[in-house]
């Protein structure tokens, strides 16, 4: 399905949905997906191969009681502390999918995990808004029903203060896109065993044209960048983070395009 070409529908209680039109954009079928719980974000979503002018049949998920699933659970912190809002990620081989977000305290718990090859990702920061920061597991994980799997990931210290002004007048850039990451991409990608890790973080400025960036690499350099409808991306690089009590000062200046 083509960006922006969506049709929604509402999931009747005997679990039925109809969704029409849906646009037949190109061979590799649409895109379906079910939102269970906003809260969490608790996501399934499957593709199907769709024909002009026919109607396709879609099972998401399975009847309660078909088959035990298996469970994914854990915690992203930093600093010890509950990272809130991290998206975890879980694909099985037959290319379905299904989300869940980690909770204020930072845990996150899916445990409606189809049995068989699973990969796992965590996005970091919130990936609706840049979705650069992640942890993939390296390898399929083979998950039968009833096992519990649990990823814990303790991410780094270092944070930015990060605002950004316009560069003619210097006030400040409200919902800037600001993000941050090591100079050395090679920098960090091992930290979690059985994971590629691509550390940094990104954010939208507040109305005050700020944005705090969390999970830096301590004691290494840093690029910070940010961009904006009407604006021209500008990198800075050789920041060294602080903490995440007392985060750098980072002043980025846009200029109009």
């Amino acid at each position: 399905m083509g960006k922006g070409l969506s049709t929604t529908s509402v999931v009747a209680e005997d679990g039925t949905f109809r969704l029409d039109p849906v646009a037949v954009w190109d061979d590799r079928g649409a895109e379906i997906i079910l939102v269970e719980d906003l809260a969490t974000f608790k996501v399934k979503q499957t593709r199907a191969k769709i024909e002009a002018g026919k109607t396709a049949e879609v099972t998401i998920g399975e009847p309660a009681g078909t088959r035990a699933f298996a469970t994914v659970e854990g915690r992203v912190t930093i600093g010890g502390k509950g990272c809130a809002d991290a998206f975890v990620v879980v694909r099985t081989e037959g290319g379905d999918k299904g989300f869940v977000k980690a909770g204020a305290d930072g845990t996150y718990r899916k445990d409606d995990v189809q049995p068989g090859r699973v990969r796992v990702e965590v996005w970091f920061a919130d990936p609706r808004t840049i979705d650069d920061f992640s942890a993939h597991a390296l390898e399929a994980i083979e998950m039968t029903g009833g096992e519990l799997h649990r990823f814990d990931f303790e991410l780094p210290t270092g944070a930015f203060r990060v605002r950004v002004v316009d560069e003619e007048t210097g006030r400040p850039i409200a919902a800037a896109v600001a993000h941050a990451r090591p100079t050395d991409p090679a920098l960090g990608k091992d930290r979690f065993p059985g994971f590629r890790y691509r550390p940094g973080w990104g954010l939208r400025t507040g109305p005050d044209g700020t944005a705090v960036l969390f999970a830096m690499l301590p004691g290494e350099e840093h690029e910070v960048a940010a961009r904006a409808d009407g604006y021209v991306k500008t990198k800075t690089t050789g920041h060294l983070p602080g903490t995440p009590e007392h985060p750098a000062e980072v002043t980025i200046r846009l200029k109009k395009k």
